[in-house]
């Protein structure tokens, strides 16, 4: 399980995040940041998937920048949080990170 709160590094251009979608989580690459820092540019990394578990909970991942994942954008909150932007989705730093949670 991620720490939810680790959002202590400062985004650098090639950097792994996570979007946190409610239980799933998805690993993306910063591809842009805003000349602020307030703005973030996401690209979904391919994520392998590494384990033979099914429909577990124990899920084991590789991962590797994908030129033609799924584009997101995230700003920066009052709280010191990154978020989707125009969302509540939360983006944690540094760590790549991928969860499929089956029973939705």
């Amino acid at each position: 399980m991620m720490n939810q709160n680790s959002n202590s590094s400062e985004p650098e251009i090639g950097m792994g995040v996570t979007i946190q979608f409610h239980s799933d989580r998805t690993a993306c690459t910063i591809i842009d940041i805003s000349p602020s820092g307030h703005q973030l540019v996401l690209q979904e990394d391919k994520a392998t998937r590494l384990d033979n578990n099914g429909f577990s909970e124990s899920q084991e991942y590789s991962f590797k920048p994908d030129p033609d994942g799924r584009i997101f954008r995230a700003t920066l909150r009052k709280d010191g949080r990154y978020r989707l932007a125009g969302g509540k989705e939360t983006i944690t730093l540094g760590i790549r990170d991928r969860y499929y949670d089956f029973s939705f």
